[in-house]
């Protein structure tokens, strides 16, 4: 199950970076995945749903503050998927996702010498690395 899950991990990479959306099949099978290698299912369903709460409140909060979308809808239900896994603090994930893209945006900041603030930059790779780096710590 770990190489599927690998599999479709490295799909939402790549979707995410050319067209900039998750396809939701490919969310709902991580989900089912990881609720299949689940050993508490009521927990995984109640961290799933806080989670998923949380996050929603963070996505209309900034949009609120903003005027305008910080991060897609797509990344909100990625991360409350993988929140299925237990073992994984989802806190953990979301600190070292911003702090890889942060990475990324400044070495595309020397790269480039100059960014648009209107430049989107996909969210899921930062996730899923992120998910690695706290899994395997």
């Amino acid at each position: 199950m770990d190489m599927i899950l690998f599999l479709l991990f490295i799909c939402i990479f790549v979707v995410d970076v050319y067209d900039k959306i998750i396809p939701d099949i490919l969310i709902i099978l991580v989900v089912m995945i990881l609720f299949y290698c689940t050993d508490d299912v009521y927990h995984s369903i109640r961290t799933v749903i806080l989670t998923f709460l949380i996050l929603n409140a963070i996505y209309f909060l900034l949009k609120i503050i903003y005027g305008k979308v910080m991060f897609g809808y797509g990344d909100v239900k990625l991360l409350s998927g993988i929140s299925i896994n237990l073992h994984i603090n989802i806190t953990e994930i979301v600190f070292f996702a911003f702090f890889t893209s942060l990475i990324y945006i400044v070495l595309l900041f020397l790269i480039k010498k100059r960014i648009s603030l209107e430049e989107e930059i996909p969210f899921a790779p930062f996730i899923l690395i992120s998910y690695y780096i706290v899994l395997w710590k």
